[in-house]
């Protein structure tokens, strides 16, 4: 649930989007030339799983190598806090992919 005076915050922040770049105001709008993989984790009823689709293309139009990790009733920091198997698978991904 979004408060009441987050709504009031946004609408202030928002005014000054105009002063900023594009990929400021959203991640699914920026430039990623040049990178060569990103991994993205996801609870898929988090706020922020709606922009995997966009996320998708803009990572297939630059040319970059991508991994989407959507998984189902979690937690939004759910890769980073072990405490259940999806965690855990996550959380040993992220470090196998570091230690390459």
């Amino acid at each position: 649930m979004v408060s009441a005076s987050f709504v009031y915050s946004f609408e202030s922040i928002s005014e000054h989007w105009g002063k900023y770049p594009d990929w400021v105001q959203h991640p699914t709008v920026g430039n990623y030339q040049g990178l060569k993989q990103i991994r993205f984790y996801y609870a898929s009823n988090e706020t922020l799983a709606f922009a995997v689709p966009s996320f998708k293309k803009i990572m297939e139009e630059q040319n970059v190598d991508a991994s989407f990790y959507l998984r189902d009733h979690m937690f939004h920091a759910f890769p980073v806090y072990p405490v259940c198997r999806e965690s855990r698978e996550a959380y040993r991904d992220i470090l196998a992919y570091l230690r390459r």
